[in-house]
Protein backbone atom coordinates (compact mmCIF):
# COMPACT_ATOMS: atom_id res chain seq x y z
CA UNK A 1 0.00 0.00 0.00
CA UNK A 2 1.06 3.76 -1.34
CA UNK A 3 0.77 4.83 2.16
CA UNK A 4 2.76 2.85 3.90
CA UNK A 5 5.80 1.48 1.72
CA UNK A 6 6.76 -1.39 3.25
CA UNK A 7 5.39 -0.87 6.69
CA UNK A 8 2.68 -3.91 7.80
CA UNK A 9 -0.26 -2.59 7.37
CA UNK A 10 -2.16 -4.53 10.62
CA UNK A 11 0.29 -2.48 12.81
CA UNK A 12 -1.05 0.22 12.05
CA UNK A 13 -4.52 0.51 14.17
CA UNK A 14 -6.66 2.56 11.53
CA UNK A 15 -10.39 1.24 10.54
CA UNK A 16 -14.29 2.13 10.85
CA UNK A 17 -16.16 0.99 13.95
CA UNK A 18 -19.86 0.83 13.67
CA UNK A 19 -22.12 1.88 17.10
CA UNK A 20 -25.12 -0.89 15.96
CA UNK A 21 -27.21 1.37 17.95
CA UNK A 22 -26.80 4.81 15.77
CA UNK A 23 -26.88 2.19 12.62
CA UNK A 24 -29.58 3.51 10.27
CA UNK A 25 -29.08 1.32 7.55
CA UNK A 26 -28.51 4.20 5.20
CA UNK A 27 -26.21 1.83 3.12
CA UNK A 28 -23.56 4.57 2.60
CA UNK A 29 -20.85 2.76 3.49
CA UNK A 30 -21.11 0.37 1.31
CA UNK A 31 -19.91 2.62 -1.54
CA UNK A 32 -16.18 1.88 0.24
CA UNK A 33 -13.56 1.14 -2.62
CA UNK A 34 -11.96 -1.02 -0.46
CA UNK A 35 -14.58 -3.39 0.23
CA UNK A 36 -14.07 -2.90 3.86
CA UNK A 37 -18.09 -3.62 4.96
CA UNK A 38 -20.29 -6.76 4.37
CA UNK A 39 -23.98 -6.00 4.55
CA UNK A 40 -25.90 -8.10 6.92
CA UNK A 41 -29.84 -7.97 8.09
CA UNK A 42 -28.43 -5.74 10.93
CA UNK A 43 -27.41 -3.31 8.67
CA UNK A 44 -23.53 -2.94 7.50
CA UNK A 45 -20.74 -4.96 9.41
CA UNK A 46 -16.67 -4.67 9.58
CA UNK A 47 -15.22 -7.56 7.83
CA UNK A 48 -12.31 -6.90 6.59
CA UNK A 49 -10.79 -3.83 8.47
CA UNK A 50 -7.53 -3.78 7.20
CA UNK A 51 -8.50 -3.49 3.79
CA UNK A 52 -9.30 0.39 4.76
CA UNK A 53 -7.00 3.08 3.51
CA UNK A 54 -4.66 4.87 6.08
CA UNK A 55 -6.32 8.18 7.17
CA UNK A 56 -9.56 7.70 5.10
CA UNK A 57 -12.78 8.95 7.30
CA UNK A 58 -15.47 9.21 3.70
CA UNK A 59 -17.68 6.26 5.33
CA UNK A 60 -18.35 8.40 8.72
CA UNK A 61 -17.98 11.42 7.16
CA UNK A 62 -21.37 9.96 4.90
CA UNK A 63 -22.97 8.03 7.67
CA UNK A 64 -26.72 9.27 7.93
CA UNK A 65 -26.58 8.22 11.61
CA UNK A 66 -23.02 9.39 12.42
CA UNK A 67 -22.37 5.48 13.28
CA UNK A 68 -18.83 5.80 12.24
CA UNK A 69 -15.79 6.07 14.21
CA UNK A 70 -12.11 5.84 13.25
CA UNK A 71 -9.57 5.78 15.99
CA UNK A 72 -7.21 9.54 16.63
CA UNK A 73 -5.44 10.45 13.87
CA UNK A 74 -3.08 11.91 16.02
CA UNK A 75 -1.69 8.68 17.16
CA UNK A 76 -1.26 7.34 13.20
CA UNK A 77 0.64 10.59 12.80
CA UNK A 78 3.03 9.90 16.05
CA UNK A 79 3.28 6.38 14.36
CA UNK A 80 4.27 7.57 10.66
CA UNK A 81 7.45 10.21 12.62
CA UNK A 82 8.51 7.54 14.92
CA UNK A 83 8.61 4.89 11.98
CA UNK A 84 9.66 7.07 9.37
CA UNK A 85 7.00 6.29 7.02
CA UNK A 86 6.82 9.71 5.49
CA UNK A 87 10.32 9.59 4.08
CA UNK A 88 10.01 5.74 3.37
CA UNK A 89 6.78 6.58 1.52
CA UNK A 90 7.92 10.06 -0.21
CA UNK A 91 10.96 7.98 -1.38
CA UNK A 92 8.78 5.44 -3.08
CA UNK A 93 7.28 8.37 -4.85
CA UNK A 94 10.62 9.66 -6.06
CA UNK A 95 10.91 6.03 -7.33
CA UNK A 96 7.64 6.13 -9.09
CA UNK A 97 8.19 9.38 -10.65
CA UNK A 98 5.25 10.69 -8.69
CA UNK A 99 7.47 13.50 -7.50
CA UNK A 100 9.67 13.93 -10.62
CA UNK A 101 8.98 17.61 -11.44
CA UNK A 102 9.53 18.26 -7.33
CA UNK A 103 13.11 16.79 -7.22
CA UNK A 104 14.02 18.08 -10.07
CA UNK A 105 13.64 21.50 -8.68
CA UNK A 106 15.73 20.57 -6.03
CA UNK A 107 18.84 18.14 -7.75
CA UNK A 108 19.24 20.76 -10.70
CA UNK A 109 20.78 22.75 -8.39
CA UNK A 110 24.75 21.82 -7.65
CA UNK A 111 25.97 21.40 -4.22
CA UNK A 112 29.45 22.02 -2.52
CA UNK A 113 30.33 21.11 0.90
CA UNK A 114 33.51 22.74 2.37
CA UNK A 115 34.45 20.24 5.29
CA UNK A 116 33.66 16.79 5.83
CA UNK A 117 33.10 16.46 9.08
CA UNK A 118 29.96 15.54 11.41
CA UNK A 119 27.29 18.18 10.38
CA UNK A 120 27.94 17.42 6.58
CA UNK A 121 27.68 13.54 7.50
CA UNK A 122 24.50 14.94 9.24
CA UNK A 123 22.92 16.68 6.30
CA UNK A 124 24.03 14.18 3.38
CA UNK A 125 22.11 11.38 5.83
CA UNK A 126 19.29 13.34 6.27
CA UNK A 127 19.38 14.23 2.48
CA UNK A 128 19.72 10.38 1.17
CA UNK A 129 17.17 9.48 3.91
CA UNK A 130 14.86 11.89 1.91
CA UNK A 131 15.12 10.39 -1.31
CA UNK A 132 17.91 12.93 -2.75
CA UNK A 133 20.37 11.96 -5.15
CA UNK A 134 23.65 13.37 -3.74
CA UNK A 135 24.81 12.57 -7.14
CA UNK A 136 25.54 16.63 -7.65
CA UNK A 137 27.41 17.04 -4.31
CA UNK A 138 30.90 17.81 -4.24
CA UNK A 139 32.87 17.60 -0.32
CA UNK A 140 36.13 19.25 0.19
CA UNK A 141 38.11 18.62 3.35
CA UNK A 142 41.75 18.80 4.40
CA UNK A 143 41.84 15.63 5.68
CA UNK A 144 41.63 12.62 3.01
CA UNK A 145 40.77 10.18 5.53
CA UNK A 146 37.38 11.51 6.58
CA UNK A 147 36.89 12.39 2.70
CA UNK A 148 37.46 8.58 1.68
CA UNK A 149 34.42 7.59 4.73
CA UNK A 150 31.99 10.03 3.61
CA UNK A 151 32.65 8.15 -0.05
CA UNK A 152 31.99 5.10 1.58
CA UNK A 153 29.28 6.05 3.33
CA UNK A 154 27.43 7.69 0.72
CA UNK A 155 29.16 6.21 -2.36
CA UNK A 156 27.17 8.48 -4.91
CA UNK A 157 28.94 12.11 -3.92
CA UNK A 158 31.82 13.73 -5.26
CA UNK A 159 34.84 14.36 -2.97
CA UNK A 160 37.84 17.52 -3.79
CA UNK A 161 40.72 15.98 -2.06
CA UNK A 162 43.22 18.64 -3.19
CA UNK A 163 41.11 22.01 -2.36
CA UNK A 164 38.29 23.63 -2.27
CA UNK A 165 37.72 24.69 -5.65
CA UNK A 166 35.59 22.23 -6.66
CA UNK A 167 32.76 23.03 -3.99
CA UNK A 168 32.93 26.69 -4.00
CA UNK A 169 31.93 26.73 -7.46
CA UNK A 170 28.40 25.07 -7.42
CA UNK A 171 25.30 26.54 -7.13
CA UNK A 172 24.92 26.48 -3.18
CA UNK A 173 27.96 26.54 -0.81
CA UNK A 174 27.90 24.92 2.83
CA UNK A 175 30.31 26.40 4.82
CA UNK A 176 30.90 23.34 7.43
CA UNK A 177 34.13 24.47 9.10
CA UNK A 178 35.37 25.30 12.48
CA UNK A 179 34.94 29.05 13.41
CA UNK A 180 38.93 29.17 13.82
CA UNK A 181 39.66 28.78 10.01
CA UNK A 182 36.25 30.07 8.53
CA UNK A 183 38.64 33.23 7.62
CA UNK A 184 41.05 31.81 5.78
CA UNK A 185 38.68 29.82 3.96
CA UNK A 186 36.55 32.95 3.21
CA UNK A 187 39.41 34.31 1.64
CA UNK A 188 40.54 31.26 -0.41
CA UNK A 189 36.92 31.29 -1.77
CA UNK A 190 35.93 34.50 -2.56
CA UNK A 191 37.64 34.68 -6.24
CA UNK A 192 36.21 31.12 -6.88
CA UNK A 193 32.38 31.12 -5.95
CA UNK A 194 30.08 32.23 -8.57
CA UNK A 195 28.22 35.71 -8.59
CA UNK A 196 24.43 33.79 -8.69
CA UNK A 197 25.72 31.29 -5.78
CA UNK A 198 24.70 31.12 -2.26
CA UNK A 199 26.58 30.30 0.39
CA UNK A 200 25.08 28.75 3.44
CA UNK A 201 27.12 29.01 6.77
CA UNK A 202 26.80 26.14 9.13
CA UNK A 203 28.83 27.90 11.68
CA UNK A 204 27.74 29.99 14.56
CA UNK A 205 29.71 33.66 15.46
CA UNK A 206 30.11 34.69 12.02
CA UNK A 207 27.67 37.18 11.25
CA UNK A 208 26.29 37.66 7.50
CA UNK A 209 27.60 41.07 7.51
CA UNK A 210 31.21 39.74 8.79
CA UNK A 211 30.80 36.67 6.23
CA UNK A 212 30.54 39.28 3.47
CA UNK A 213 33.00 41.47 4.41
CA UNK A 214 35.65 38.92 4.05
CA UNK A 215 33.92 38.02 0.74
CA UNK A 216 33.62 41.90 -0.83
CA UNK A 217 29.90 41.69 -0.64
CA UNK A 218 29.91 39.47 -3.77
CA UNK A 219 27.90 36.83 -2.39
CA UNK A 220 24.06 35.78 -1.22
CA UNK A 221 24.58 34.40 2.26
CA UNK A 222 22.68 32.17 4.38
CA UNK A 223 23.63 31.19 8.09
CA UNK A 224 21.64 28.34 9.71
CA UNK A 225 22.18 26.97 13.01
CA UNK A 226 22.34 22.98 12.25
CA UNK A 227 20.49 19.86 14.56
CA UNK A 228 21.58 16.53 14.66
CA UNK A 229 18.28 14.64 14.22
CA UNK A 230 18.56 16.18 10.96
CA UNK A 231 20.54 12.87 9.97
CA UNK A 232 16.71 11.13 10.26
CA UNK A 233 14.51 14.16 8.98
CA UNK A 234 13.83 14.87 12.65
CA UNK A 235 16.12 18.29 12.54
CA UNK A 236 15.28 22.02 13.95
CA UNK A 237 17.53 24.42 12.05
CA UNK A 238 16.79 27.94 12.66
CA UNK A 239 17.71 29.57 9.42
CA UNK A 240 18.17 33.48 8.97
CA UNK A 241 18.62 35.16 5.30
CA UNK A 242 20.53 38.09 3.73
CA UNK A 243 18.40 41.11 2.10
CA UNK A 244 20.03 39.81 -1.43
CA UNK A 245 18.24 36.60 -1.28
CA UNK A 246 15.57 36.40 -3.49
CA UNK A 247 12.21 35.52 -2.55
CA UNK A 248 12.39 32.36 -5.73
CA UNK A 249 15.82 31.73 -4.11
CA UNK A 250 13.97 31.41 -0.68
CA UNK A 251 11.78 29.06 -1.90
CA UNK A 252 14.02 26.84 -3.81
CA UNK A 253 16.45 26.57 -0.31
CA UNK A 254 13.30 25.77 1.93
CA UNK A 255 12.32 23.04 -0.19
CA UNK A 256 15.83 21.53 0.09
CA UNK A 257 15.97 22.63 4.26
CA UNK A 258 12.37 20.48 4.46
CA UNK A 259 14.06 17.90 3.80
CA UNK A 260 16.12 17.61 6.80
CA UNK A 261 13.09 18.95 9.07
CA UNK A 262 11.86 21.98 10.00
CA UNK A 263 13.61 25.39 9.23
CA UNK A 264 12.07 27.91 10.88
CA UNK A 265 13.47 31.90 10.09
CA UNK A 266 15.06 33.92 12.61
CA UNK A 267 16.42 36.94 13.52
CA UNK A 268 20.34 36.62 12.93
CA UNK A 269 20.72 38.10 16.75
CA UNK A 270 19.20 35.02 17.93
CA UNK A 271 21.31 32.58 16.35
CA UNK A 272 23.63 31.93 18.62
CA UNK A 273 21.44 31.35 21.51
CA UNK A 274 19.73 28.49 18.84
CA UNK A 275 23.42 27.35 18.99
CA UNK A 276 22.85 26.70 22.68
CA UNK A 277 19.47 25.29 22.42
CA UNK A 278 19.51 23.32 19.61
CA UNK A 279 22.65 23.31 17.60
CA UNK A 280 24.00 21.09 21.14
CA UNK A 281 20.89 20.77 23.08
CA UNK A 282 20.69 16.84 22.30
CA UNK A 283 24.16 16.35 24.08
CA UNK A 284 22.78 17.79 27.05
CA UNK A 285 20.39 14.95 27.09
CA UNK A 286 21.58 12.18 24.84
CA UNK A 287 24.08 10.14 27.37
CA UNK A 288 21.29 10.70 30.09
CA UNK A 289 18.73 8.97 28.22
CA UNK A 290 20.97 6.04 27.09
CA UNK A 291 21.96 5.64 30.83
CA UNK A 292 18.23 5.17 31.51
CA UNK A 293 18.07 2.70 29.09
CA UNK A 294 20.93 0.55 29.99
CA UNK A 295 19.49 0.52 33.67
CA UNK A 296 15.78 -0.04 32.86
CA UNK A 297 16.95 -2.88 30.80
CA UNK A 298 19.03 -3.89 34.06
CA UNK A 299 15.36 -3.98 35.34
CA UNK A 300 14.37 -6.55 32.73
CA UNK A 301 12.63 -4.43 30.81
CA UNK A 302 13.11 -5.35 26.83
CA UNK A 303 15.56 -2.81 24.53
CA UNK A 304 12.34 -2.15 22.50
CA UNK A 305 9.70 -1.53 25.31
CA UNK A 306 12.59 0.55 27.30
CA UNK A 307 13.26 2.66 23.85
CA UNK A 308 9.06 3.57 23.99
CA UNK A 309 8.81 3.86 27.19
CA UNK A 310 11.61 6.80 27.30
CA UNK A 311 10.23 8.08 24.03
CA UNK A 312 7.03 8.54 25.83
CA UNK A 313 7.76 9.39 28.92
CA UNK A 314 9.36 12.45 27.31
CA UNK A 315 7.35 13.62 24.70
CA UNK A 316 4.64 13.44 27.60
CA UNK A 317 6.92 14.89 29.75
CA UNK A 318 8.03 17.82 27.63
CA UNK A 319 3.96 18.33 26.46
CA UNK A 320 2.91 18.51 30.00
CA UNK A 321 5.60 21.31 30.96
CA UNK A 322 4.77 23.50 27.92
CA UNK A 323 1.76 22.71 27.34
CA UNK A 324 -0.66 22.55 29.94
CA UNK A 325 -2.17 25.37 32.06
CA UNK A 326 0.16 24.64 35.26
CA UNK A 327 3.26 26.26 36.19
CA UNK A 328 6.55 24.82 36.20
CA UNK A 329 6.25 24.33 40.15
CA UNK A 330 3.17 22.93 39.58
CA UNK A 331 4.42 21.04 37.37
CA UNK A 332 7.85 19.61 38.95
CA UNK A 333 5.43 18.44 42.21
CA UNK A 334 3.30 16.33 40.39
CA UNK A 335 5.43 13.38 41.35
CA UNK A 336 6.04 13.39 44.79
CA UNK A 337 9.16 11.30 45.15
CA UNK A 338 12.61 12.43 43.19
CA UNK A 339 15.21 10.31 43.28
CA UNK A 340 17.22 13.02 41.70
CA UNK A 341 16.28 16.01 44.19
CA UNK A 342 19.59 15.89 45.74
CA UNK A 343 21.73 16.55 42.90
CA UNK A 344 18.99 19.11 41.17
CA UNK A 345 20.74 22.55 42.04
CA UNK A 346 23.85 20.81 41.42
CA UNK A 347 22.57 20.07 37.60
CA UNK A 348 21.31 23.70 37.29
CA UNK A 349 24.83 25.31 38.70
CA UNK A 350 26.39 23.08 35.74
CA UNK A 351 24.15 24.82 33.25
CA UNK A 352 24.64 28.11 34.10
CA UNK A 353 28.44 27.64 34.72
CA UNK A 354 28.59 25.98 31.61
CA UNK A 355 26.04 27.54 29.14
CA UNK A 356 25.96 31.09 29.80
CA UNK A 357 29.87 31.95 29.61
CA UNK A 358 29.80 29.79 25.91
CA UNK A 359 26.96 32.01 24.72
CA UNK A 360 29.27 35.56 25.88
CA UNK A 361 31.94 34.04 24.28
CA UNK A 362 30.26 32.99 21.29
CA UNK A 363 28.49 36.55 21.06
CA UNK A 364 32.32 38.39 21.80
CA UNK A 365 34.28 36.11 18.95
CA UNK A 366 33.32 37.73 15.97
CA UNK A 367 34.90 41.21 17.12
CA UNK A 368 38.38 39.65 17.89
CA UNK A 369 38.23 38.19 14.11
Amino acid sequence: MAWLTDYPREKVEWYPTIDPKKCVKCGMCMNCGKNVFDWTEQGARVARPYSCVVGCTTCANLCLGNAITFQDINSIRELYKKEGIWNKVKKQLYAEGKLKIAESNIITKTIGFIGGGRVTRIFLGGLKKAGLSLKNIVISDTNAETLNKLRTEFPEINIAPNGNTQPATKDIVFLAVHPPVVSNVLNEIKSQLNPNSILISLVPRFSIAKISEFLAGSIKIVRMIPNAPSIINAGYNPVCYSMTITDAEKNELISLFKLLGECPEVAEEKLEAYAILTGMGPTYFWFQFNELKEIAQGFGLTEQETKTGIEKMVIGAIKTLFASSMTPTEVMDLIPFKPLVDEENNIKNIYQNKLKPLYEKMKTFERKV
